[in-house]
C-alpha cells in the first residue's frame, strides 16, 4: 500500500477512488470448467490522501466485470483448490 500510495502522489494523483452503492448487474455464471462471470455496477467517491479534504461523489455509473477463477494449488504435499476473484473492463453502466 505504501508503494501505491507513493507512487500515486509521484504522478501527481492527489485521490484515490473508493466504490460506494455497489449492486450486482448479473450474478456469476459458468462460463468454463474453471471459470465463473459476473458484472457489477457502482458509484465512485474520490477520496483525498490527505485527510482534511472533503470527498467527493462522482454521479457516474459505472460497471465492472468481475471473474472467479478456480485454481488448484500445492499445500504442502496436498493440492487445495481456491478461487481467484479478478476484475475486468470498466465501463460507463448503461442506463435503465
Amino acid at each position: 500500500m505504501d508503494s501505491l500510495l507513493t507512487s500515486s502522489l509521484a504522478r501527481g494523483t492527489l485521490f484515490w477512488i473508493q466504490p460506494v452503492r455497489v449492486t450486482i448487474m448479473s450474478s456469476l455464471s459458468l462460463i468454463n470448467d474453471t471459470t465463473y462471470a459476473g458484472k457489477l455496477s457502482f458509484y465512485r467517491q474520490h477520496m483525498s490522501f490527505e485527510e482534511q479534504k472533503s470527498v467527493e461523489e462522482i454521479n457516474e455509473n459505472l460497471a465492472i466485470d468481475i471473474y472467479a477463477v478456480k485454481r488448484i494449488k500445492p499445500f504442502g504435499k496436498e493440492t487445495i483448490t481456491v478461487w481467484e476473484v479478478c476484475l475486468g473492463d470498466i465501463k460507463t453502466a448503461p442506463q435503465n
